[in-house]
């Protein structure tokens, strides 16, 4: 098991049709960011 607290992010993604699923640990940033941090 992880030891740290995690954090689950769910966004869709209109222009491909998908959902995108992201697990992290970082608190600081928006959805928005992790989405455009995933998809670059």
């Amino acid at each position: 098991m992880y030891p740290q607290k995690l954090r689950r992010v769910v966004v869709y993604d209109p222009d491909k049709n998908q959902t995108i699923e992201l697990i992290t640990n970082h608190f600081y940033r928006t959805a928005v960011k992790r989405k455009n941090v995933y998809m670059a």
